[in-house]
């Protein structure tokens, strides 16, 4: 608890803070401070948790004693405080039904029938399926005060049939949450589909989830579900054009929608997926709509209080992203640092996790790309080793390549070798040694087996590149492995003698050649 205290006074805003401790303070005479706010700013104070540095603090003092009590009762202050200043549509209807309970108990039944009216349109206007049944049960109790006994029952068999629709609606929304995890799981086991297995397995789930989709009216959360699910394939599958065309859907259905934004979970998938489809459209080279899409999730992440720190994250992240894909190296790792420390004061998620996973993965790149071979082995010696790694296999294989790149760079051929020789083996024994990594670990070891050679180096590379060029051609499904790392730009990069950057920016060259394109990198590499 000691620690929860910490990091959730830690999370407060100024706002909150302000708002807390005036409630906190209201009994208080003036100029007096209560041992409960005597505690909140000290813990407010310290950059670390240090319980000793408190106990100091109070030392000699009665309230030191009853100190675990003090934190307990003052975390749930805040929690109570923050209910009443972060109001939402749930706690709205929640305070509803709370009201109409004691107006009940106090006889009073008219106001009830007003309240319990409103807390309904509520319900029914955010499709909060889980909220109907206890509107519905005061609905029943009291239709039980209507006098005449043929309305009353009457009234009673046309909220049966609206409770039985909402139970089949709320078994729906159930059955797609679940297949929903089903699919993430698997896609997260395979990672990027490539061998054909694995590709016709995805390929049935998308098929079954096309198939039983029926045309005709469907509610908001069951029309955004059946487009999340193919999302999730698509990127899986990768198919970038099918995995667009989806998540633009997702957000024009959810700009028609715009009150579902103001109710998790859309409050934070809305700009979640603002950021995703940026990305798509900038790896696909749709330019034009960019900068007016950063405007609106850059406003997006700026308006919600309770979520700020996450939506932080989304826009350090996509910035981070896309300076990474364009070449700009040095404001990509000062963003992918506000990213990490915002990450560090949350409770990571399993998807606020992967994304920590993947960040870490893209600053070793970084490094890579910019001559920091230490930083980079670092780095990815700090992901290998983390708990996290295994549920991302695909990041934890790939990972071990990105290794064998570095001591390349590093010019360390006989650490080289031998990790390149027990790179082949893990892969190989996992099932994870597709072509591409074959044809990459297979020069590096010949290559270097022969002894390197600097002048002839260019000229190796370019045949390195035509035989990558020739196998993207022959096995589309091997580009996936140009998702985790651009590895057409780096062999360029060692045929034309150039800076990595040099030659990303020049793939790049419309983007930032246009007017929007630059006022766009202007906004990407801004540090706020």
């Amino acid at each position: 608890m000691s620690d929860h205290l910490f990091r959730l006074i830690k999370s407060l805003s100024k706002n909150e803070k302000v708002y807390i401790k005036r409630n906190a303070s209201f009994h208080m005479l003036k100029g007096q401070k209560n041992n409960y706010i005597r505690l909140f700013d000290a813990l407010d104070r310290m950059k670390e948790y240090d319980e000793s540095q408190l106990m100091k603090k109070f030392s000699g003092e009665q309230f030191v004693r009853t100190l675990p009590a003090a934190r307990n009762y003052l975390f749930h202050v805040i929690l109570r405080n923050l209910e009443s200043y972060n109001s939402s549509v749930r706690s709205e209807i929640r305070g509803c039904l709370n009201q109409v309970e004691i107006l009940f108990e106090k006889g009073l039944t008219d106001p009830c029938l007003k309240i319990i009216a409103r807390a309904e349109t509520l319900a029914l206007k955010y499709e909060l399926t889980e909220e109907y049944y206890s509107i519905w049960a005061w609905k029943m109790n009291l239709n039980g005060r209507e006098s005449n006994a043929g309305k009353q029952l009457l009234e009673s068999g046309k909220m049966y049939a609206s409770v039985k629709d909402n139970l089949t609606e709320l078994n729906q929304a159930a059955l797609d949450e679940y297949e929903m995890k089903l699919i993430t799981h698997r896609c997260a086991q395979l990672g990027l589909a490539r061998n054909e297995a694995d590709i016709l397995d995805l390929e049935n789930m998308r098929a079954d989830i096309e198939g039983q989709w029926k045309k005709g009216e469907h509610s908001f959360s069951s029309t955004f579900m059946h487009y999340h699910k193919l999302t999730t394939l698509y990127q899986a599958l990768n198919k970038p054009m099918k995995e667009l065309l989806f998540r633009r859907k997702k957000l024009e259905l959810m700009s028609l929608n715009m009150h579902m934004i103001d109710i998790p979970p859309f409050l934070y998938l809305f700009p979640g997926e603002m950021e995703k489809t940026f990305q798509l459209e900038l790896t696909l080279g749709y330019y034009d709509q960019l900068l007016e899409n950063f405007d609106r999730l850059y406003k997006q992440c700026q308006k919600s209080r309770s979520h700020r720190k996450l939506l932080q994250v989304y826009l350090y992240q996509l910035r981070f992203s896309a300076c990474l894909q364009t070449g700009l190296f040095d404001a990509a790792w000062e963003h992918s640092k506000k990213a990490l420390n915002t990450l560090a004061a949350l409770d990571l998620t399993q998807a606020l996790e992967a994304r920590r996973t993947r960040l870490q993965l893209d600053c070793a790149i970084i490094h890579l790309f910019q001559q920091n071979h230490k930083a980079a082995l670092r780095t990815l010696d700090d992901l290998m080793s983390s708990d996290s790694i295994q549920a991302q296999t695909d990041i934890y294989y790939f990972a071990q390549i990105l290794q064998l790149l570095v001591f390349f760079e590093k010019g360390d051929i006989e650490l080289l070798l031998y990790k390149t020789r027990s790179a082949y083996r893990t892969l190989y024994r996992n099932k994870k040694l597709y072509k591409a990594e074959k044809l990459l670990l297979d020069f590096l070891r010949k290559e270097n087996e022969a002894g390197w050679d600097k002048k002839t180096e260019p000229q190796l590379f370019g045949q390195l590149k035509e035989k990558l060029l020739e196998l993207f051609r022959n096995h589309p499904e091997e580009k996936k492995f140009l998702s985790y790392f651009d590895l057409l730009s780096w062999v360029d990069s060692k045929i034309e003698k150039r800076p990595v950057s040099e030659i990303i920016q020049r793939n790049h060259k419309r983007l930032f050649e246009s007017s929007g394109g630059k006022s766009l990198l202007q906004h990407l590499t801004r540090q706020d």
